[in-house]
């Protein structure tokens, strides 16, 4: 389960944190519009305390210039 989040703009991408837990696996989501459908971006195996993810349009596909207009949502599994 994803706790705290957080959202930053940085040159290499659209960086992700959120507060995790070791016994969870977390995927990354993302889509272009605000609407309820999103694909999958990465599966990151939790760890207690802090996790992260930047989208560096390796993992999406698109430029890293393209990412602050993304929706992102993490979801626990």
């Amino acid at each position: 389960r994803a706790a705290t989040q957080s959202l930053a703009q940085g040159e290499g991408g659209v960086l992700r944190r959120w507060s995790g837990d070791a016994s969870f696996t977390y995927q990354v989501q993302y889509t272009n519009q605000p609407t309820p459908g999103a694909w999958p971006a990465v599966d990151i195996e939790g760890r207690t305390g802090p996790n992260w993810w930047i989208d560096d349009g390796s993992a999406t596909g698109l430029s890293p210039a393209e990412a602050g207009r993304r929706f992102y949502r993490i979801r626990s599994r």
